[in-house]
């Protein structure tokens, strides 16, 4: 959405931070917008929300029509002029985070800082049920044992049933499609630290091990233990978007392209984006889990949640993330 109204040296630092470099921003807008026709889920029980809005004090700011053309076709973001100098501003941002994200996410921010005349801000939200669920009853208390080796007591859903999944030398995963078969999660257990194990992917490589984690999965029996768990977090993205190439702009950004601003030179001063996701038993319409066995000369390969994983979130025939995330201290 920023780099709409970027030009000249930041417009480069932008192509570059986002891996953008073969697209300028008409190509992405077209793209995202075509993408998020494909993303809307055409199962009512998945719910996706993907909002933006843009809040800006017009003392300050002029914003181009064009700009806001882009913003509101393009990105379905609202864009509302507030006055920054009250301190009930600060609860209008945060209503429509709330209300954006079923009352998860309850504030986005804490205070205006007295040089802030424009935001931009991202909320996503998403529940969805399992194809296949879990039998409540069968969720039970365990220890989940995270990168400093305590152990810590959490409930886990446990099953055995058909999945998809795979077991290699290097990590364990399972994927269980959520209802529709529009998306899916997947699970994946690294045989050695999860962060070590994540840092060695860039965007490449974690395309290139994803295809290949897909293309090996298979469909059997399997015994799976999976923490229930609610995750939302608040990340502020200035060192990884200054570290990814975006060098300058957060020092002095060129934003010709969104308007006019007032008072001196323009920076970005926070990029945050909050997010939420929920886990637990739910199965179509809440119906119980159908348990398939097989004979007794062996048991079925099972598969322990009970250390630190992480999870994609992914639309299938697009193959997206929607969520990429770490569960690795329950407390």
């Amino acid at each position: 959405m920023t780099m709409n109204g970027t030009d000249g040296n930041t417009l480069e630092e932008f192509r570059t931070s986002l891996k953008a470099e073969k697209f300028y921003p008409n190509g992405i807008n077209t793209h995202y917008k075509t993408l998020l026709q494909e993303l809307n889920p055409k199962e009512q029980a998945t719910t996706l929300s993907l909002n933006n809005t843009i809040f800006f004090d017009d003392q300050w700011v002029d914003l181009d029509d064009q700009f806001i053309n882009v913003m509101e076709d393009v990105y379905s973001a609202s864009v509302s002029s507030q006055d920054f100098g009250d301190s009930g501003t600060v609860d209008v941002i945060n209503n429509w985070a709330e209300d954006k994200t079923e009352g998860k996410i309850k504030e986005v921010l804490k205070e205006i800082k007295e040089d802030e005349v424009l935001f931009l801000i991202n909320a996503l939200y998403m529940l969805a049920d399992w194809e296949l669920g879990f039998e409540p009853n069968y969720t039970s208390p365990q220890d989940f044992q995270t990168m400093d080796g305590n152990q810590i007591e959490i409930d886990f859903m446990n099953s055995d049933d058909i999945r998809r999944y795979v077991i290699e030398e290097e990590y364990s995963a399972v994927d269980l499609p959520f209802k529709g078969g529009d998306y899916s999660m997947t699970f994946v257990l690294p045989k050695t630290n999860v962060r070590n194990y994540l840092s060695e992917f860039e965007t490449a490589t974690m395309r290139t091990w994803m295809d290949n984690m897909y293309a090996s999965l298979r469909e059997e029996r399997v015994l799976l233990e999976i923490p229930k768990f609610e995750m939302s977090n608040k990340i502020l993205l200035n060192d990884m978007l200054i570290d990814s190439g975006m060098e300058t702009a957060f020092e002095a950004a060129n934003l010709d392209r969104m308007g006019q601003f007032y008072g001196g030179q323009t920076y970005l001063s926070r990029v945050i984006h909050d997010a939420f996701i929920k886990v637990d038993e739910k199965g179509i319409e809440g119906a119980a889990v159908t348990t398939v066995g097989v004979g007794v000369e062996s048991l079925p390969p099972q598969i322990v949640f009970n250390r630190p994983f992480f999870f994609i979130v992914r639309h299938v025939e697009t193959n997206t993330a929607i969520f990429i995330g770490r569960f690795g201290d329950p407390s």
